[in-house]
């Protein structure tokens, strides 16, 4: 059952902010076009600490939020972002969630994810059909995928390490 307490919803206030720097500050420092998502760190994030459930419900909730603002294709978003969640929940194990996030398998584990994201994305909302298969895939999927997952290693070196040996 969801206990809705500040635990609960920290996520959810933590993504108004996040969606703000996404959509202002992140394609400032975008490398070409190829920027790192915010929101996949964090959706990635709770999914490890809480469940394959809850992130499957704070991605369509998120994912949602973002095509609403962001004015992208509706439900683009929220059914990328919904896919990549359930693959990081697989990685979900109560009793391992620390350690997942607290060393180099969270970004791992969001590498996949956003590789996930990115393409899925990008297949539903701005295919583009002048460029191939593999530029799409490397372009839009693989190179997005790296920033993302360097900028959420970030989580992972400050996560707390308490209680893992």
């Amino acid at each position: 059952m969801l206990r809705f307490d500040l635990t609960t919803l920290k996520p959810f206030l933590l993504f108004i902010p996040l969606l703000i720097l996404q959509l202002t500050v992140i394609p400032i420092i975008s490398i070409e076009g190829i920027a790192p998502d915010l929101s996949m760190i964090l959706l990635v994030f709770y999914t490890l600490k809480r469940g394959r459930m809850w992130g499957l419900i704070a991605a369509a909730i998120f994912g949602f939020f973002y095509d609403m603002v962001s004015g992208n294709a509706l439900g683009s978003t929220m059914f990328s972002q919904s896919i990549a969640v359930f693959v990081a929940g697989l990685f979900f194990k109560e009793q391992h969630s620390e350690r997942y996030i607290s060393n180099y398998k969270f970004s791992l584990i969001l590498f996949l994810c956003a590789i996930i994201n990115s393409v899925v994305f990008t297949f539903l909302a701005n295919y583009d059909t002048s460029s191939s298969i593999l530029a799409i895939l490397l372009r839009q999927g693989i190179l997005p995928a790296i920033y993302t997952s360097l900028i959420g290693g970030i989580v992972s070196v400050f996560y707390p390490k308490r209680g893992l040996m």
